[in-house]
């Protein structure tokens, strides 16, 4: 969990440590075998150290992609809704319009449509 390049640098002084231990002393089979285990053991951490920071960066990759497509999908779901709505809206004042020229007490029942669809839309948009 800490920083990668320290981290780094104290794995490699670690490795040079445990290859270096036999010949600065006198060597022997034991010294020699412990150290073989010792520098498979810093290499099998020194692995999954590694292993498990990729495994980090990518679930971080992945939860960061699912939440753009998420937002992408709301984003095409919210613009047809409210174009869907809206197109409504348009149609029912331009017939209003047409109407009000003609027969002018339609053009209050028109409005009030008007505004009953566009208080349904604002419901159903908050309710998304």
């Amino acid at each position: 969990y800490g920083a990668a390049r320290p981290a780094a640098g104290a794995a490699v002084l670690l490795c040079l440590a445990v290859v270096l231990r036999p010949v600065a002393v006198r060597v022997t089979e034991n010294g020699l075998i412990l150290s073989l285990f010792c520098t498979v053991a810093v290499c099998a951490g020194l692995i999954g150290a590694l292993v498990a920071r990729l495994a980090a960066l990518d679930r971080r990759r992945h939860a960061e992609q699912v939440r753009l497509e998420q937002r992408l999908t709301f984003a095409r779901d919210l613009h047809d809704f409210v174009a869907h709505h809206v197109t409504g809206i348009v149609v029912q004042a331009q017939g209003a319009q047409v109407v009000a020229g003609a027969r002018p007490e339609l053009a209050v029942s028109a409005l009030g449509q008007i505004e009953r669809a566009a208080a349904e839309a604002l419901r159903a948009l908050r309710h998304m």
